[in-house]
């Protein structure tokens, strides 16, 4: 799996209840550059004020469940299985949203490299 995300491949399900996995290479994909956003002071006001903090893999398992938890989806059960051995294993993480202890977002991915 790791080296198909280096290559910009990826694994995905067709839906969560079917137990195979295809690799899909899209023509367009996003890209999340670490240290390259910028934030307004205005925006940054209103997240200070806002209450909301944010973790690093505070609950890996659970971001991954959100990502998954619609009507359609392309996390299947193996797909969950290894993405959670890529977190033990210190390659895939998790960052949560949080208002209080409440999780109110959250996004997983791996590192490469």
């Amino acid at each position: 799996m790791l080296w198909g995300y280096a290559n910009g491949i990826f694994p995905m399900a067709v839906a969560a209840d079917d137990p195979e996995l295809h690799w899909f290479d899209p023509v367009e994909r996003g890209i999340l550059p670490v240290g390259g956003v910028h934030i307004s002071r205005s925006m940054r006001r209103d997240l200070r004020q806002s209450g909301w903090r944010a973790t690093l893999n505070g609950d890996f398992a659970g971001t991954v469940r959100g990502c998954a938890s619609r009507a359609d989806t392309w996390i299947n059960a193996p797909l969950f299985g290894l993405y959670q051995e890529l977190h033990a294993m210190g390659r895939a993480h998790s960052l949560e949203i949080r208002d209080g202890n409440q999780v109110v977002g959250g996004i997983f991915g791996l590192t490469i490299g």
